[in-house]
């Protein structure tokens, strides 16, 4: 055989079984080659294992946040700022994220719109901990329900139900707000020079500029078209300039509704 050909053969074999190693590897082996690849400023390298990662359906804060941080370092800030809010999905209340997401919305000079109450405050839960709280309180409410109707019931039962049903209702509240994020999505910015304009058309009138890692919300939707808000102004991009942000699957990233 023509030891080119042998050669080839060999690099060939090589390759299947580094993929076949690869295959094998666990999430977290997966996911600590991605970190020694960002502390090695291997930035591109980072996000591309953290995004198979995603691709094959992995879903954790820690993971998020990390591919955001590469993005960041990448000098990619809208994508980077999208990753920082599917991490605060799932984890709201983390400190870190928190910092390095209003970090790269400062250095993006980017747009966007603080939560009106009492969205602030629904949102210190995230979707999954609003639904367990609203089981608990439900099954708590029906068991003081009970006490306070057997008839050697105390009469505190009626009390602790009305407390139980009061947090079933706040908790509804918190699920309420994620799921109506289906309708009016937050969408973040991640192509560059985008403006929102007054109508759906190309070459229509800009209203305001969008900075890459711009929050907004949107409106509505016309084929290639967002309708988006920030604040009071409003006003129409292209769809492919732009994530949705969905709470209960954030590798969504199509329209509203759909």
């Amino acid at each position: 055989m023509n030891r080119y050909l042998r050669l080839g053969l060999f690099l060939m074999i090589c390759a299947v079984a580094a993929s076949a190693v690869q295959a094998d590897s666990s999430p977290e082996e997966r996911f600590s080659n991605a970190g020694r690849a960002y502390d090695a400023e291997q930035y591109p390298e980072a996000i591309a294992q953290y995004e198979q990662l995603l691709a094959d359906g992995y879903r954790a804060p820690e993971l998020y946040f990390n591919l955001a941080n590469a993005y960041f370092r990448a000098g990619d800030v809208g994508r980077a700022v999208l990753h920082y809010k599917k991490a605060e999905q799932l984890a709201p209340r983390d400190p870190h994220i928190q910092h390095n997401l209003q970090f790269a919305l400062t250095q993006a000079d980017a747009a966007h719109a603080p939560y009106p109450w009492p969205g602030r405050w629904l949102r210190l839960l995230s979707l999954a901990e609003w639904a367990a709280v609203a089981a608990v309180a439900w099954w708590l409410a029906a068991i003081y329900l009970c006490v306070a109707l057997w008839p050697t019931g105390r009469r505190g039962g009626g009390i602790s139900a009305s407390f139980a049903v009061l947090f079933l209702l706040i908790s509804i509240a918190g699920i309420y707000h994620w799921l109506s994020l289906r309708i009016r999505p937050e969408t973040v910015i991640v192509k560059p020079g985008q403006e929102a304009l007054f109508a759906p058309l190309q070459g229509a009138t800009a209203h305001f500029t969008l900075p890459p890692g711009s929050i907004a919300r949107v409106d509505s939707f016309m084929e290639d078209w967002y309708k988006v808000s920030v604040g009071d102004k409003d006003g129409w991009i292209r769809r492919s300039a732009a994530t949705p942000v969905a709470p209960w699957d954030s590798s969504r990233e199509e329209g509203p509704g759909e």
